[in-house]
C-alpha cells in the first residue's frame, strides 16, 4: 500500500513507509474545527441542490460529489505533508589519564609490583566493563608525563607504552583534558596516577574543573605508608691475587625520607655461582652510610660480584638497589723481599711465614756492617737490587731495624721510585736501633707515614700495650682476625690478662704527628694511655703509586702464645697482601673525588671534594686544584672550569662549588697537570629540580584532594571496573528543523480537485443545470 501512495503521489524525497517518516499538516487544526469545516461544506452542497428541479437522487450524488470537494480543498488548504523529524542523542563523553612517568617504576605496590604493573593489572580486570560503557559513551584514553597525549585503544586493551618520562604535570594533562572536552557533555574524568606532580594545581584549574562540574576520579597507585628508597654505589681494586681480602667500598644513599633511619643488609654476591661472599646489616640515617664488604677470590680470571642492598618492603626503585663489578685475580705468587739488621725475634717468625706461604717468594737478608749479608728465602739473591731493572719483579719490600748506611743512597733513591712509580709496597717494622729515627733527611724519610721529633731516638712506652683495631682498617680488607665478619679483632688481644696480648717496647708515636694521607690501623691501649685514639701502632698511607705501611712494634710474635701461628698469620699476610695489591692496580686510586649531592639538579650548587690520598701528591699540590667539566651531546660547546681550593697549608683536602646551569651528563676530568696522570674523572648526572626520580614517593593527598573538590572519590584499584557504570550518563538530545515533503501539491491531489469538478459540471451539464 505504502509503495502505491509513493507512485501515485510520486514522492521522490520522504516517502511512506519509511522508518521516521510520518503523516502531518502544515497548517494542523483542531478536531473540533475539522467537525465544523466538514458539516460546513455538507450544508454547502446540500443549500445548493435542495431546490433544484432533479430527481432526488441527482441531488444527493451532485452534492456529495460538491461536498468532496470542498472538503478536498479544505484537506489542501490545511497542508497534508510527509514529516521526519531530525532527532539525534551525542554520547557523553569520559576522559581517563593513565600516568606514564618514571615514578611508575617504583616497586612499592602489593608483592613487591611496580606502580605500572598495578596500573597494567587494573585496566586488564576492569576492561569488560569499560567495553561496554564505550558502547554509549565516547572514552578518550590519554597518557600523560609532561604533558598529555593519545593513547592507542582496540578491543583489547589499551596500549599504554613505557613509563618514562622525567617529571609529571598534572595540571597540563587535566587542563588537555578539559579544552578536548570543552564542546561535549564531560561525564567525568579519570586519573589513574601515583599523585607525583611537579607543581600543585593552580586556582585556574580549579575555576575551570568547577565551571566544568566535571567529577573527577582518582585511583591512587602505590605505597599508602611511608616510602623509602635506598640506592647503593660501590668501588673495589681493579686487580687482586687468588686468596686475598679485597675490599669492596660501599656507599648507600637515601634517595627518599632522607634522615629516618633505615635498616638494610648489604650483600656480595659472586654472579657465578650465586654464592654470598659477604653480608652486613646497617641502619642508614642522616642522608647515606658507608661500610665494607670483603671478598677473597679462590680462582683466577675476571671475577663478577654483584653489590646488592635488601631495605625490605617499600623501597620504591629497585633498580638503584645493585652494582655490578669486575675484579682481574691473579694467580701469581707475591714478590717479597725483608731485609732486616738483628736475627729478632719478629724477623725469625715473619721470615719462617714467608717460607711456608705458598703464595708468596721470598728472599730475606740481615744485613750487617761492612755489608755482610745473611741470606734465607727460597729465591735466592746474591745483593741487593742495585738498579730498577732488578727492583722490576718485587712487588713488597719489608725494611726491619736496618740502618741506612748499610743500604746506600742509591739504594734508598731507587727503592723509593720504586714504590712511588711502579707501585711497590714498603713495610717498615720498628726497631730500638735505626728505624724510624735513623732515616731522618734519607731519600726514604718521605715513605715515613709520620713526621719525626727532634730526638734521636724514637722513645718507647715504659709499659706493655695491647693493641685495639680503627675501623679504618675495615676499608683496606685488613687486621680480621677473629674467625667471624661480626667480631674481626678478638677480645683476647686486648685484654691484658692473657699476658701474650701484651706487648712491650712499643714505640710511641702521637697522632698528630701522622701526615696527612696516612691512616691508622691499629692503636696502642694501656693503663698509662689516656687517650684511646691518640696513640697509632700500625698505620698506612699512599705514596705514589705503591702503599707504605709502618709498624711501631716488633713484638706481634708474642700473639704465637696464644693460639699458635693463627693470629701471627692473620696478622702478616693480609698486610703483605695489601701492599702488593698497588703495584696490580693502582690508577684512581691516588685520590678521592666526592661529590654532593649524589644526583645534582641544575640551577643548585654542587660540592666537589678532592681528597688526595697519595703524600707525593700532597707534597706537591698547590693551593688550587682546577676540573674540566665537558657536557655530553655539545662537543663544540666550552668545558666550564671549576677550581676546588685547598683548606690547609698541608691538608690533603680541596673543596670547591659547581652550579650547574642545564640538565644533561657532565664528564669531570682534572685540569691541573699534576693530576692528569691519575685517571680522575666522573661521570656526573645533572637531573632537572623537578625530575621526580629525584624522589618517586607518590602523592595520593593531592588525588584525594582533586576528588573530593570535584564532586568524584578516590577508586581502589579493584572498583575500577564499578566504576565505568558509576560514572553517571550525560548524553544529550539534539533536535533539528524537521524534513517535509509536502502533499496538497502533488499531481494526485490536483487531479483528484479536476476529477471532482469535473463530475459536477458534467452531471450539471447532463441535468441541463448548466
Amino acid at each position: 500500500m505504502n509503495d502505491l501512495l509513493n507512485t501515485l503521489l510520486g514522492l521522490d524525497g520522504l516517502r511512506f513507509g519509511v522508518e521516521g517518516v510520518r503523516f502531518g499538516w502544515q497548517r494542523p487544526w483542531p478536531s473540533w474545527l475539522w467537525v465544523l469545516l466538514i458539516a460546513g461544506a455538507a450544508v454547502v452542497a446540500w443549500w445548493v441542490y435542495r431546490r433544484l428541479p432533479m430527481a432526488r437522487r441527482w441531488r444527493v450524488v451532485l452534492g456529495c460529489v460538491r461536498g468532496v470537494a470542498l472538503v478536498l480543498v479544505l484537506v489542501m488548504l490545511s497542508g497534508p505533508a510527509l514529516i521526519e523529524s531530525s532527532r539525534r542523542v551525542e554520547p557523553d563523553w569520559i576522559m581517563v589519564l593513565a600516568d606514564r612517568s618514571a615514578s611508575m617504576e617504583a616497586a612499592d605496590g602489593p608483592d613487591g609490583a611496580t606502580r605500572n604493573e598495578q596500573l597494567r593489572e587494573a585496566l586488564r580486570a576492569a576492561w569488560p566493563q569499560w567495553s561496554q560503557r564505550a558502547e554509549r559513551s565516547r572514552l578518550v584514553w590519554l597518557g600523560f608525563a609532561d604533558g598529555a597525549f593519545d593513547l592507542p585503544a582496540t578491543d583489547q586493551g589499551v596500549t599504554l607504552g613505557d613509563a618514562a618520562g622525567a617529571r609529571t604535570d598534572l595540571e597540563s594533562a587535566l587542563d588537555e583534558a578539559l579544552d578536548r572536552g570543552a564542546a561535549r557533555s564531560l561525564a567525568g574524568i579519570v586519573v589513574l596516577s601515583d599523585g607525583r606532580s611537579a607543581s600543585a594545581l593552580s586556582a585556574d584549574s580549579w575555576d575551570r574543573l568547577r565551571a566544568k562540574g566535571v567529577p573527577v576520579f582518582t585511583v591512587a597507585l602505590g605505597a599508602t605508608g611511608r616510602t623509602r628508597d635506598l640506592a647503593v654505589t660501590a668501588t673495589a681494586a681493579a686487580r687482586a691475587f687468588v686468596d686475598d681480602a679485597v675490599p669492596v667500598q660501599v656507599r648507600i644513599d637515601q634517595v627518599a625520607d632522607a634522615g629516618e633511619a633505615t635498616p638494610a643488609v648489604a650483600r656480595l654476591i659472586d654472579e657465578l655461582t650465586g654464592r654470598v661472599l659477604d653480608e652486613r646489616e646497617i641502619n642508614v640515617e642522616g642522608g647515606s652510610a658507608e661500610l665494607t664488604l670483603l671478598a677473597t677470590p679462590d680462582r683466577p680470571g675476571i671475577q663478577r660480584w654483584r653489590v646488592e642492598i635488601d631495605a625490605g618492603e617499600g623501597d620504591l626503585v629497585a633498580e638503584n638497589n645493585t652494582q655490578e663489578l669486575a675484579v682481574e685475580v691473579l694467580d701469581e705468587p707475591l714478590r717479597v723481599v725483608y731485609l732486616d739488621g738483628t736475627p729478632r725475634w719478629e724477623h725469625r717468625y715473619l721470615k719462617n711465614l714467608l717460607l711456608r706461604e705458598e703464595s708468596i717468594t721470598s728472599s730475606s737478608l740481615l744485613l750487617a756492617a761492612r755489608r755482610r749479608y745473611t741470606q734465607e728465602g727460597n729465591v735466592a739473591i746474591a745483593q741487593l737490587p742495585n738498579s730498577p731493572e732488578e727492583w722490576a719483579d718485587i712487588d713488597v719490600v719489608v725494611l726491619g731495624d736496618v740502618r741506612p748506611e748499610l743500604l746506600g743512597e742509591e739504594t734508598m733513591n731507587q727503592l723509593r721510585d720504586h714504590v712511588a712509580t711502579r707501585g711497590a709496597g714498603l713495610v717498615w717494622i720498628g726497631g730500638p736501633r735505626a728505624t724510624p729515627y735513623g732515616y731522618r733527611g734519607s731519600p726514604l724519610a718521605a715513605l715515613l707515614p709520620f713526621t719525626l721529633a727532634s730526638q734521636a731516638q724514637t722513645p718507647v712506652w715504659d709499659d706493655a700495650v695491647t693493641l685495639v683495631r680503627a675501623d679504618a682498617s675495615d676499608a683496606l680488607g685488613v687486621l680480621r682476625l677473629g674467625d667471624t665478619p661480626s667480631e674481626p679483632w678478638p677480645a683476647q688481644l686486648s685484654d691484658p690478662s692473657t699476658g701474650w696480648s701484651r706487648l712491650w717496647g712499643v714505640q710511641k708515636i702521637a697522632a698528630d704527628r701522622l701526615k696527612p694521607a696516612a691512616v691508622p690501623l691499629a692503636f696502642a691501649q694501656g693503663d698509662s694511655i689516656v687517650d684511646a685514639r691518640g696513640w697509632p701502632v700500625v698505620m698506612t698511607m699512599r705514596y705514589g703509586a705503591g702503599r707504605v705501611v709502618y709498624l711501631a712494634t716488633d713484638e706481634t710474635w708474642r700473639w704465637r702464645y696464644g693460639l699458635g701461628d693463627l693470629l701471627f698469620d692473620r696478622f702478616w699476610l693480609p698486610i703483605l697482601r695489601m701492599a702488593g695489591r698497588q703495584s696490580l692496580a693502582r690508577l684512581g686510586t691516588e685520590a678521592a673525588l666526592r661529590i654532593e649531592p649524589r644526583q645534582p639538579v641544575a640551577g643548585r650548587a654542587v660540592s666537589i671534594e678532592l681528597r688526595l690520598l697519595d703524600q707525593a701528591l700532597v707534597d706537591a699540590a698547590e693551593g688550587v686544584v682546577e676540573f674540566d667539566l665537558a657536557r655530553s651531546g655539545a662537543p663544540d660547546a666550552e668545558p666550564q672550569r671549576v677550581s676546588v681550593r685547598r683548606l690547609g697549608a698541608e691538608d690533603p683536602t680541596f673543596l670547591g662549588t659547581w652550579i650547574p646551569s642545564e640538565p644533561g651528563t657532565y664528564e669531570l676530568k682534572a685540569a691541573t697537570p699534576l693530576l692528569a696522570g691519575v685517571g680522575l674523572q666522573r661521570e656526573v648526572r645533572v637531573v632537572r629540580a623537578d625530575d621526580e626520580r629525584r624522589d618517586p614517593r607518590p602523592d595520593h593527598a593531592l588525588l584525594a584532594s582533586l576528588a573530593q573538590r570535584t564532586g568524584g572519590r578516590v577508586v581502589p584499584t579493584g572498583e575500577l571496573g564499578a566504576l565505568a557504570e558509576e560514572i553517571p550518563n550525560r548524553e544529550v538530545v539534539v533536535a533539528s528543523p524537521p524534513k517535509i515533503e509536502t502533499l496538497w501539491d502533488t499531481p494526485l491531489m490536483l487531479v483528484l480537485l479536476v476529477v471532482l469538478l469535473g463530475a459536477e459540471w458534467a452531471g450539471r451539464r447532463l441535468l441541463r443545470l448548466a
